[in-house]
């Protein structure tokens, strides 16, 4: 990776959903900024935009209360008779100073009207003067209006009532190996064409030799049954399907705890409420993701009120289950070898009842082997870092040591029924102790699968 990269931490898309991006050296960035007034305003800060409006407004009225003073003054409005002279007719009646030029232009722009202070016929300049700031105030009226009432119905607000689960958790279902979040909507009022996506971005060296830091890759994401289109009136599991199209195909448990990367989603839809346009976004990164869990159900019904009931307290609970610590690669391959159905993309599977698979991790030694062991049947799994952790189905933190992993198929036939026997490491090796992965000084783990046949 390029060094510029190397121990950056914090995520791209932050908690609140906003872009952990900052601009330097912009040409220009102020005139282009001012020449978007209306939508730099909008996404101002709110006591910038109260600022901006309550200056709008007094500059205003100050700019035309100093034009009417200037009238008066050129007239002679502002003089006193002298002796029985009597006064000509002013510009504007009962104007005279500065204070009284400065409340008329209140009194006009905003249609207030008193009745005490008015423009006269005398004035000609005047009567335009009144004109300009009349059309004037309806424009500036109508902006600070417009600009209030954009920020107050902000898609960024109606965002702001969704919640994401914090992890995301990889399991089996359907035989398939998934990743899954979850997603809620405090709010009863539904957001209309609600849809899911999700950006995986990640580092990536082109032949050339090129680094692309921030690598983009679509990952397929959906609901229960794989569609992007939701049905959003309660908290949606959102599936990933780790198939052949998927960019976590060939990423085993420890891979996806080591490797960096960060999966960026967001949700789009129409509030009911108000018609606007929303998107909400959110971003796990490797060390968000739980292997070997799955989400707790939030429905459930209550038969006193007669009506269903979410729980938001079992958004973030999972619980742990058996699963493979290999990837989708390997258990497919598996599952090919043995004539069980795998990861087909967007089709769920119905087994067979005798087909039904049970995993079962037995207590032991987690044991990696050599490149140079070979035996029958053996899937070489992509993987594995000199002191990298990994989380298994328990929650325990395993150490690999940094040899090649192979995934070996031990048939053997019991007399009551067929089945297959699946470890890693080398299955002639009663040898506890060499190339093992320790979970501490005196103990280690034995990962073992078994597959009931038909």
């Amino acid at each position: 990776m390029d060094k510029n990269y190397e121990g950056a931490t914090d995520p791209i898309i932050l908690r609140n959903g906003d872009c952990n991006m900052s601009m330097l050296k912009m040409k220009k960035q102020r005139s282009r900024y001012m020449m978007d007034m209306y939508t730099t305003i909008v996404e101002a800060q709110w006591r910038y935009t109260l600022l901006i409006f309550i200056s709008g407004f007094t500059l205003c009225w100050l700019f035309f209360g100093f034009i009417w003073y200037v009238i008066i003054r050129i007239h002679g409005d502002d003089q006193s008779p002298v002796g029985d002279n009597e006064m000509p007719i002013p510009c504007l009646l009962e104007v005279k100073t500065f204070t009284g030029a400065f409340l008329f232009s209140l009194e006009t722009q905003h249609t207030i009207g008193y009745g005490v202070r008015v423009v006269t016929e005398e004035c000609p300049a005047a009567v335009m003067v009144l004109c300009v700031q009349s059309i004037t105030g309806v424009i500036l009226q109508a902006f600070m209006a417009g600009v209030v009432f954009a920020k107050l119905t902000r898609s960024k607000a109606r965002a702001n009532t969704l919640l994401f689960s914090r992890k995301a958790v990889v399991c089996l279902r359907d035989n398939k190996l998934v990743l899954m979040f979850k997603v809620a909507d405090l709010r009863k009022s539904l957001i209309v064409g609600a849809n899911v996506k999700a950006q995986l971005i990640r580092p990536r060296r082109t032949l050339e030799g090129e680094e692309l830091p921030f690598n983009m890759t679509k990952v397929k994401v959906g609901n229960d049954s794989y569609s992007e289109d939701l049905l959003f009136i309660w908290p949606v599991t959102i599936v990933h399907v780790i198939d052949e199209s998927s960019p976590f195909y060939y990423m085993d448990a420890s891979s996806m705890l080591n490797q960096k990367f960060e999966l960026v989603v967001y949700l789009e839809g129409t509030s009911e409420s108000t018609g606007t346009t929303m998107q909400a976004r959110y971003s796990y990164r490797n060390g968000d993701v739980l292997w070997g869990n799955r989400f707790e159900q939030t429905i459930q019904y209550d038969h006193r009120a007669m009506h269903y009931v979410i729980n938001f307290e079992k958004l973030e609970k999972t619980i742990s289950i058996p699963t493979p610590l290999v990837s989708a690669y390997d258990w497919d391959n598996l599952c090919r070898l043995q004539n069980l159905p795998g990861s087909v993309p967007n089709t769920p599977t119905e087994l067979h009842p005798q087909q039904q698979q049970l995993v079962v991790f037995d207590p032991g030694y987690f044991k990696t082997v050599n490149d140079t062991t070979t035996t029958t049947s053996t899937t070489t799994t992509t993987g594995g870092c000199e002191s990298c952790r990994l989380q298994d189905y328990r929650g325990d933190a395993v150490k690999d040591n940094g040899l090649s992993k192979k995934l070996q198929v031990v048939p053997y036939k019991p007399s009551a029924a067929k089945e297959v026997h699946i470890q890693l490491g080398d299955p002639n090796d009663d040898d506890t102790d060499d190339g093992g992965v320790a979970v501490s000084d005196d103990e280690t783990r034995k990962l073992s699968t078994t597959i009931a046949m038909e």
